[in-house]
Order: structure tokens, then sequence, then C-alpha cells
């Protein structure tokens, strides 16, 4: 699924309905950066899943200097509701670790953006 932007909506929101859906049973993402903003909102949909049983694996770049400590706190505290597991890459070479990966999917099928 490719999302153009600017959106007509909120990617965030689509990602949030997308996750609630009861749908997926796996969600793997991999982002360039983390930030409270963006855990803060898609915090209860992440929490809902883990709590409902589903798996989930981020992994985050800290390249750019964009990823903050709180987002990153927030991470490791959604671990405690459920099976999560939180990776932090740093690229050592001169290229910058900047994916926008989200695999949702489940035996059957799986949807990534």
């Amino acid at each position: 699924m490719f999302y153009n932007q600017p959106l007509a909506h909120r990617f965030g929101k689509a990602l949030s309905e997308d996750i609630e859906s009861g749908n997926w049973n796996h969600i793997e993402i991999a982002v360039a950066w983390v930030r409270r903003s963006g855990t803060q909102y898609m915090a209860p949909s992440i929490r809902t899943f883990l709590q409902h049983g589903g798996v989930a694996q981020v992994t985050v770049g800290i390249d750019i200097e964009n990823t903050s400590q709180e987002g990153l706190t927030d991470l490791l505290t959604l671990q405690a509701e459920g099976s999560m597991e939180t990776y932090v890459h740093h690229n050592e070479s001169d290229a910058t670790f900047h994916p926008k990966v989200y695999l949702l999917r489940n035996d059957r099928t799986a949807r990534l953006i």
C-alpha cells in the first residue's frame, strides 16, 4: 500500500485503525526515528494490539539525531504490555538508516506500507 504525501488524512490515524482492525497478529516497524509525539499517538492502538496477543517488533534509527529519549522510553514501556521487542539501529557507515516500513501480517496475508 502506498500513501502519497500530503495525505488527505493523517497517516497515523490510518495506521492506528489498521492495527486495531483485528486482522493482524504481527507488526514489524522500521523507522528512521521515534519521538514522543508519535509514540503517544500510536500507544493506545499498540497497547490494545499487544494485550490481545499481538506480537510487535520495532526498529528505530538514531543516525539523524531526531530520535528522542522520551520516544524510546515510551517504546520500552510498551514492551511490558505484551510480546514486543524494540531495537535501536546505528549505521556505522556514511549512509543513514532512514526507513519508513510498516508490515502487518497474520498467518495467511500481509500488508506492507
